[in-house]
């Protein structure tokens, strides 16, 4: 859906920065987030992704474990290990492997094929995670020879929390992080093999936090709020939790679709219920937007992103401003204002603030695909009605021109292509290409790209592919807009233009929308 572009005049005195005022970023951690997981990149400017050589993630007692990492840009990569019983260990770099200056887009593997070591799983046996960061600088408290001296190489708790302080100082653009999550297991007895589950999470936004500002800065003439898009994602839900089979999906809508919502769906209400194999669903029905590329890594120079129910740009910040100083303001709004000044004055300039807003209230392509990387092993499904969404796949720059998507340049064996979603086992079904805007229907009900999906789903006779369900919905998508054109030009009205749904997939088997 479209996202109106305005020139916006507005000035940093609009938002004066309070010196007493001190409020931690947002989207805020999980209370009780300790350890090596609650150390999170939320402005990752390149990616560096781990794997094992499990898909389950699950090892018995004897069973070798192996990580494999890879990265975009020239780093400095550590590992670390967290056991069971919760001591933590580095194990990147190591006695046999003690060189971690690791080039782009070469894989390294720990232990390495050569080596005389072999990680076998031992006791404790639980739940049990390996954190990887890759930085541009070495971080100090994880650099020094004593922490190379063997393969486990015991990491304390005061030196954790120097890695935090060091990753903190630096300049986020600096580093990244992945993470997965293992469970190690006496020897047992094969279990009895057990089906892949379907989950869901489905976001719809209509009815927008800050659509009244919008309204009034514009004297009435723009707005946010859009028609259809909570509708979507109910009837999504419902169609896909009764035919497609999904074991739970949660969905949300207008003022529960927030950043933070929608973060904590994809990073861990999804991951802590599904397991590797399974099928995972993301759907999102709303606003979306371009904002300037921030690391040169989009052909176009434009990072694509998606607009939960609390976004806020500066024109917005600006009207709060005034209803603040009206007395107007609503209390609660007062600590994120607060937060939102001291970033406006950090930036040094309008244009800059006015990126990082959008930033920090949205959630952008890359973004995303960081998000995702916490489901790795699952097949995930993402599917945006949302203008401009065809910019969240790799490449997808230019895509609308051809009648096919073009081939990308992910390598599924190397795992070269991180960013945008261009990730193995993931596909991305858009609304629209990069350069277009995405139409709820006429009448006003739904997106016009859900409901010729819903129809195609809800009218196969037996189980329906991802790809089968896409022909399907582009068939229907043409057909509307004829029709619909037909009837506006007999009516002396200027015609719709035409989108057209794209689909991306990376999965190493076909997809299903319908079992």
């Amino acid at each position: 859906m479209l996202l109106t572009r305005v020139i916006l005049l507005v000035t940093l005195a609009l938002v004066p920065a309070s010196a007493a005022t001190t409020l931690a970023q947002p989207p805020e951690e999980p209370q009780g987030a300790t350890g090596p997981e609650a150390i999170r990149q939320q402005q990752p400017s390149f990616l560096v992704r781990a794997d094992v050589n499990h898909e389950t993630r699950t090892y018995q007692e004897g069973e070798g474990l192996k990580v494999r990492v890879i990265c975009e840009v020239d780093a400095f990569v550590y590992v670390l290990y967290k056991q069971a019983d919760g001591k933590l260990f580095q194990i990147f770099p190591n006695s046999d492997q003690p060189d971690n200056r690791v080039r782009a887009r070469q894989a390294v593997q720990i232990p390495a094929d050569d080596d005389l070591f072999r990680w076998r799983i031992e006791p404790p046996f639980g739940k049990e995670m390996v954190k990887v960061i890759a930085s541009t600088e070495p971080i100090d408290p994880l650099h020094p020879p004593e922490m190379r001296k063997a393969f486990f190489n015991p990491l304390s708790g005061e030196q954790l929390k120097g890695v935090e302080f060091a990753l903190g100082d630096r300049d986020p653009a600096g580093w990244a992080e992945d993470q997965i999550e293992i469970v190690t297991q006496p020897r047992q007895p094969p279990p009895a093999p057990e089906g892949p589950k379907r989950w869901g999470v489905f976001f719809g936004v209509a009815n927008y936090e800050f659509n009244s500002v919008v309204e009034e800065i514009s004297e009435g003439k723009r707005h946010l709020n859009l028609k259809a898009c909570d509708h979507d994602a109910q009837q999504m839900a419902e169609v896909l939790r009764t035919v497609g089979g999904l074991s739970e999906a949660r969905t949300f809508i207008d003022a529960a679709a927030t950043r933070k919502n929608l973060e904590d769906a994809v990073t861990r209400w999804l991951p802590s219920v599904s397991r590797p194999g399974d099928t995972v669903v993301i759907f999102f029905s709303g606003h979306g937007g371009q904002v300037s590329d921030d690391n040169g890594d989009e052909a176009d120079r434009q990072d694509e992103f998606l607009l939960p129910y609390d976004y806020l740009n500066l024109e917005i910040l600006a009207g709060l401003a005034v209803r603040e100083r009206r007395g107007q303001l609503d209390p609660r709004l007062a600590p994120r204002l607060a937060y939102y000044r001291r970033l406006v004055q950090r930036a040094g300039s309008a244009e800059r603030a006015s990126a990082l807003l959008q930033r920090t209230s949205s959630v952008t392509d890359d973004l995303f695909a960081h998000w995702l990387q916490r489901l790795s092993g699952r097949h995930v499904v993402a599917i945006l009605d949302i203008c401009h969404a065809g910019g969240f796949a790799t490449r997808e720059k230019g895509v609308e021109d051809d009648d096919e998507a073009p081939d990308f340049d992910f390598l599924e064996q190397e795992v070269t292509r991180l960013k945008d979603i261009g990730q193995r086992d993931t596909a991305l079904m858009a609304a629209c290409g990069v350069r277009e805007l995405s139409y709820v229907r006429l009448q006003g009900d739904f997106g016009v790209m859900t409901k010729n999906l819903l129809d195609g789903i809800t009218a196969a006779p037996g189980s329906l592919t991802l790809k089968e369900g896409f022909e399907r919905c582009r068939t229907g998508m043409h057909a509307y807009f004829v029709e619909v054109n037909q009837a506006l030009r007999a009516a002396g009205k200027r015609p719709l233009t035409e989108h057209r749904p794209y689909l991306v997939d990376y999965c190493s088997k076909p997809p299903l929308l319908k079992p």
